[in-house]
């Protein structure tokens, strides 16, 4: 096969330190002292010196780094590329007559910080691969059937639930919360995984500045949000309704916006998790214990904090998401235990909302938002500078 070449470009580490006739090639590192002391397949021959990798070549006298040093293999593939400019480059030069470039190739070799391309078209092409490539995990049929599953598993066992006694309310509420889990732990290892099992080729296209950073990382959240949104919307079409919770249009808008958000901002944290580190192992670790922390501080199993760990619950995006998916779902003043022999009262009088005001507001809306920007500013940062080490 290598016989079968007629023209030769031989490149390390991005600069060429051979170009010419294939047959020829080896005469040229002969004339140079470079020849192989056993035999040896020619290509392989060639693959090694582009690597400096000489164990059973000579060398020629002028090179006196000695063989093992640290430095050697680098100085032989510097050593060949100042012969290649030195023997070749001249003579290639002079052999073709000089021609302009078209517009487009001339901006292509400007200095790497000029991109010839705008940011929007570089955020649609790299959009428009990004969903190719995850096209299937998006539509995963396994996905889907364990969404709609679990979805009419929690319906038929929350079966048009009510709120007309407190072991009742508990219980929706336990539904609540567990809605919340589902979709948090999806989210978080949904996200956790993506850098680090894309590392390798991210590290490779931007050691070549194929795009911006920003770029990559927005079209992949952007992308991703595509399985976010859709399977919690099938999801929380199956279970509202059968579970019985509030049937109003705003109740039911409220709740899957609850829900979404929830979800982006789990997204935002599994993103950050798998930047930090960009290791699969690693990342899954830290995700599953962070997300153990969240679930014990969300306010479902714990109410009532001892003031010295407090602060845990005031970082949790599950704390904020279940107090608002309790205010969108219920009111301060709604009546419950009308059956009783106390009479009826008002839902904020559970032990359940202890520690929520129903009536309070939906601060919690913004408060999730600020995190889940925080999250992907701070995921961002935390890829650039992991990205920028491994170029070293």
């Amino acid at each position: 096969m290598f016989h079968m070449f007629d023209k030769l470009l031989l490149i390390s580490e991005g600069y060429p330190v051979y170009y010419g006739k294939a047959r020829e090639s080896m005469q040229y590192f002969s004339s140079l002292r470079f020849v192989p002391e056993i035999a040896m397949n020619p290509a392989e021959f060639l693959l090694d010196l582009t690597t400096g990798q000489v164990n059973d070549i000579s060398l020629p006298e002028d090179l006196r780094t000695p063989r093992g040093s640290l430095e050697f293999e680098k100085d032989i593939i510097k050593y060949l590329q100042l012969k290649f400019k030195v023997a070749i480059e001249p003579k290639e030069k002079a052999s073709h007559r000089v021609t302009k470039a078209p517009e487009h190739l001339q901006s292509a070799v400007q200095v790497k910080k000029d991109w010839t391309m705008t940011w929007w078209d570089q955020f649609f092409i790299l959009s428009k691969r990004t969903f190719k490539e995850r096209c299937r995990d998006y539509f995963d049929k396994l996905r889907l059937v364990q969404a709609l599953g679990v979805a009419i598993l929690l319906g038929l066992l929350w079966w048009k639930s009510t709120t007309g006694t407190e072991a009742q309310l508990r219980d929706q509420v336990g539904l609540i919360y567990y809605i919340c889990i589902f979709w948090t732990s999806s989210s978080i290892f949904g996200a956790v995984y993506v850098f680090p099992f894309e590392k390798v080729y991210l590290v490779k296209e931007r050691k070549a500045d194929m795009y911006r950073l920003s770029v990559y990382y927005v079209s992949s959240t952007l992308c991703d949000m595509v399985a976010h949104i859709f399977y919690p919307t099938s999801f929380m079409l199956i279970v509202y309704f059968m579970a019985g919770f509030k049937r109003t249009v705003a109740c039911f808008f409220m709740t899957h916006f609850s829900i979404l958000l929830i979800v982006i901002t789990s997204q935002g944290a599994g993103e950050l998790f798998g930047a930090m580190v960009l290791s699969i192992k690693r990342a899954g670790m830290i995700a599953s214990l962070i997300l153990m922390l969240f679930l014990l501080t969300g306010g479902y199993y714990v109410q009532h904090i001892p003031e010295f760990i407090q602060w845990l619950k005031y970082i949790s995006f599950m704390y904020y998401g279940f107090r608002l998916l309790l205010k969108v779902q219920y009111s301060g003043d709604q009546l419950y235990e009308c059956g009783s022999k106390g009479g009826c009262r008002s839902l904020q009088t559970s032990p359940s909302f202890d520690t929520v005001n129903l009536n309070g507001g939906l601060k919690e809306v913004w408060i999730l938002l600020a995190m889940a920007l925080a999250y992907r500013i701070c995921a961002y940062l935390c890829l650039r500078k992991r990205i920028s080490v491994c170029h070293l």
